[in-house]
C-alpha cells in the first residue's frame, strides 16, 4: 500500500486508480490509502505527474521512487509514504527465500520470513514509521517461538537511505547465498543435537539469547551446560506461512531458529543459546589417574564405575535401595575430587549441589530436592550434595534440625540415581543416613608415599619438576598437608620463586607456607613417621 495525499488521488485518471480516487473525492483527511493492487506502473505514473503538476515534490520523488525499485534501480528513499512499497519490492529482488536476516543478541544472523511490511501512523508516542513482522520457529525455547519477530524503523532511518542501509539501521540484512549457506550449516547441527543431544553435557563459550534470571551475565565462556530438550518434548515445525513477498500463493518458507534450552551446572540456571556455541564436551579419560587414594577406596571407585545397578533397587517397588556415597573428612582431601572422577570416569555430567541451596526449613528442603533429584534423573547425571553437614548430622533435641534429617531422609528413599553427599563432619553422623548409605569413605590426609605423588603429579600440571630431595623435603616438611593444601601451596610458591628470579626449592615453600597458614617442619625437628 502507499500513502498519498488525497487531492493528488483525486486529480488522477488512470483506469487503475478509478475506485481510490472515487473514494478520496469523499474523502476528509489530508491523506488515503491506496491498495497494493491498484499500484500498477501506470498508476504510479499518473500519480507522479499529478503530484509535480500541483507542486507535492515530495510525493513526486517518493512515486518516482517505487517505479525505480521496481525496475532494480534502488536509490534513496525520498519519503517514508514511499518506503513500503520500495522495501517490498527490493525483498522481491533476486530473493530466495523471503526471509530477513537479522542480528540477535547471541551475535549470530537469523533468519526471518517477512510476513507484511506496514507503515505505522504518527501519534502521542512516535512518529511515523516502517513495521516488519516477521516469523520463525523453533519448539525448544520460549521465545522467540511462536511470537512474531518486530522491527520497526523511524522515518530518520529511512528518509533519504537506500533499501539497504535502512535494513542495515535495524540490524536486519537481505538475505543472499552466502547468508543461507551459513544457516543451513547452523541449521544441520541444531537437528543433530534434537535429534540425539538430550542429556549430553557440552562447553558453551558465547552469548546467551534468553536467560531465567535477567540479572545473570549475558556472555559466559567454557561453561559446562546439559542439553535439556527431550525429543518428546519438542512441537513439530511449520513448513510455510503467509507472506506479502510471495506473490501467487502467498505463502513462504518459515525458517529455523537455531537455538536450544541448557542448564548451565556452574550458575545453576536455565538458557537459551545458539547451537553453534555449543561444542561437544570431552571428558577426561586420565582423570582417574591424578586422583590418589588407598588400594581400598580406588577398589570400591572400580566398582561403582563398572556396575552401578549393585548400588540400585529393591525389593519394594519404587524405592531404591542403598545409593548414597558419604564422603567425610577434612576440607581438602579429595572427597568432591572422587564424585568428578566418577562422572568422567562414566562419561556423564555432575551436577553438583551446594546444601546452603536447599533451604532451612524442612518443607523447602523437601521440595528443592525433589527438584533436584527429578533433574539428576532426566539427565542421567552424578548429583554431587557438597557439604551436607547438616543433613547428616545426628539427631538431638532440635526439632527443626530433626525435622530437616528426616525429610531429606524420606525424599531420598525415592531418589534411583547416584548420590555422592560430603560432610566435614567424622564423627557425629546420624545412624539412619549411614544405614541409608552403599558405602562411607572417611578420606584422611595422605600418607608420605600418596604425599609424594600428589606433589608429582601437580608439579607436572605447572609444568616445574621437583627434584627427589625437594621431594623428600616437602613431605617430611609438610606431614599432615591436604592435597588441596599441596595444589594451592604450590601455586604460591611458583609465583614467589618467580617474582624473585630464583628456583623453587625449600625455603621458598617454606615462606610461602606462611601466607597459607601452613607449618614448615625443618629437617632437624621431624620425627620417624616421614620416612
Amino acid at each position: 500500500m502507499l500513502i498519498a495525499p488525497t487531492s493528488v488521488v483525486a486529480a488522477t485518471t488512470s483506469g487503475d486508480l478509478a475506485a481510490t480516487r472515487e473514494q478520496a473525492r469523499s474523502w476528509r483527511s489530508p491523506e488515503i490509502t491506496v491498495p497494493d493492487r491498484d499500484l500498477t506502473d501506470a498508476a504510479l505514473i499518473d500519480l507522479e505527474t499529478v503530484a509535480a503538476q500541483s507542486g507535492d515534490e515530495s510525493f513526486a520523488r517518493a512515486a518516482a521512487a517505487i517505479r525505480s525499485a521496481r525496475s532494480g534501480e534502488f536509490a534513496r528513499i525520498p519519503h517514508i509514504d514511499a518506503a513500503v512499497e520500495i522495501l517490498r519490492t527490493f525483498l522481491r529482488t533476486d530473493m530466495i527465500d523471503g526471509w530477513l536476516y537479522v542480528r540477535e543478541t547471541d551475535g549470530y544472523l537469523h533468519p526471518y520470513l517477512v510476513m507484511d511490511i506496514t507503515m505505522e501512523h504518527a501519534d502521542r508516542t512516535h512518529g511515523p514509521r516502517i513495521k516488519f513482522t516477521m516469523e520463525a520457529d523453533n519448539a525448544t525455547v520460549k521465545r522467540p517461538s511462536r511470537k512474531p519477530r518486530i522491527v520497526t524503523l523511524d522515518e530518520t532511518e529511512i528518509v533519504g537511505k537506500a533499501p539497504a542501509d535502512v535494513l542495515v539501521a535495524g540490524g536486519a540484512y537481505k538475505e543472499t547465498p552466502a547468508l543461507k549457506a551459513d544457516y543451513l550449516r547452523r541449521r544441520e547441527r541444531y537437528q543433530e543435537l534434537i535429534d540425539s543431544g538430550f542429556g549430553k553435557q557440552f562447553l558453551f563459550s558465547g552469548r546467551v539469547i534468553r536467560t531465567d534470571d535477567h540479572r545473570s551475565p549475558n556472555k559466559r565462556l567454557g561453561r559446562k551446560v546439559v542439553h535439556d530438550v527431550a525429543p518428546a518434548e519438542i512441537a513439530s515445525l511449520r513448513q510455510v506461512a503467509p507472506s506479502v513477498l510471495h506473490e501467487g500463493e502467498g505463502f513462504g518458507p518459515v525458517p529455523v531458529i537455531t537455538a536450544v534450552r541448557v542448564f548451565d551446572l556452574g550458575a545453576q540456571d536455565f538458557l537459551d543459546v545458539n547451537t553453534g556455541d555449543l561444542t561437544d564436551y570431552v571428558y577426561d579419560a586420565h582423570l582417574r589417574d591424578k586422583l590418589v587414594l588407598p588400594d581400598e577406596q580406588r577398589e570400591l571407585l572400580d566398582i561403582l564405575t563398572t556396575d552401578i545397578s549393585v548400588f540400585t533397587g529393591d525389593i519394594i517397588d519404587g524405592k531404591s535401595a542403598g545409593n548414597v556415597i558419604l564422603a567425610k573428612g577434612r576440607p581438602g582431601v579429595g572427597k568432591t575430587l572422587t564424585a568428578e572422577v566418577y562422572a568422567e570416569t562414566t562419561h556423564r555430567p555432575l551436577y553438583s549441589i551446594h546444601s546452603g541451596s536447599l533451604g532451612i526449613t524442612a518443607e523447602l528442603v523437601r521440595k528443592n530436592l525433589e527438584v533436584i533429584f527429578d533433574r539428576a534423573k532426566r539427565w542421567d547425571a552424578v548429583l554431587l550434595l557438597d557439604e551436607a553437614d547438616v543433613f547428616v548430622m545426628e539427631r538431638g533435641l532440635d526439632l527443626s534440625q530433626n525435622a530437616i534429617v528426616a525429610e531429606f531422609l524420606r525424599t531420598l528413599e525415592y531418589f534411583d540415581g547416584l548420590l555422592f553427599l560430603t560432610t566435614n563432619r567424622v564423627d557425629g553422623v546420624d545412624e539412619a543416613i549411614l544405614a541409608r548409605c552403599a558405602a562411607v569413605i572417611e578420606y584422611q590426609p595422605p600418607r608420605p608415599k600418596d604425599a609424594r605423588q600428589i606433589w608429582q603429579i601437580l608439579a607436572t600440571g605447572n609444568d616445574v619438576t621437583l627434584d627427589e630431595d625437594l621431594l623428600d623435603d616437602l613431605v617430611g616438611g609438610f606431614p599432615d598437608i591436604t592435597p588441596r593444601d599441596i595444589k594451592m601451596l604450590l601455586r604460591m610458591a611458583l609465583r614467589m620463586a618467580r617474582h624473585r628470579g630464583t628456583e623453587v626449592d625449600a625455603e621458598v615453600f617454606a615462606h610461602s607456607a606462611v601466607f597459607r597458614g601452613l607449618h614448615y617442619v625443618p629437617p632437624t625437628e621431624r620425627d620417624s613417621r616421614t620416612h
